[in-house]
């Protein structure tokens, strides 16, 4: 008796771990995809860099990403984002239209030290978050 109740968790155990990669490779779980239904959102939309601080040379980058979302809180593929700063600082666009999360990168550098703030607008308006990023000596 006991065998067979040792089978039988295996066996469920077994069709438990063969959901689980079932599921993270669907992506049904983990990975919300871009969505058509739903209005763009520019109160859900947000911003972050990463990191918050760098030195002021030119060549330490910060990366800011931006996430278009819907009113559900889905990502809206294909809106044409722009990122707005400091005329210290230069942007360089990594990846100019969302993608199927609603994520776009810029990469942020200085030369000049200090506090600058950033913010975004997509063609409907601007991100209504913005972030704060320090460049040190």
């Amino acid at each position: 008796m006991k065998k067979i109740l040792a089978l039988l968790f295996l066996f469920l155990l077994f069709l438990s771990l063969i959901f689980a990669v079932y599921l993270v490779r669907s992506r049904v779980v983990f990975m919300p995809r871009a969505s058509e239904p739903g209005q763009l959102s520019l109160e859900n939309s947000y911003l972050f860099a990463s990191p918050l601080v760098a030195k002021a040379n030119s060549l330490e980058k910060i990366t800011v990403s931006i996430f278009i979302l819907s009113d559900q809180g889905l990502g809206i593929a294909g809106k044409k984002v722009s990122l707005f700063s400091s005329p210290q600082l230069q942007a360089t666009t990594v990846k100019g239209e969302t993608d199927s999360r609603g994520l776009t990168l810029f990469e942020v550098t200085s030369s000049v030290p200090g506090q600058f703030n950033l913010w975004a607008t997509v063609p409907e308006g601007q991100v209504q978050q913005a972030v704060t990023v320090n460049f040190t000596p």
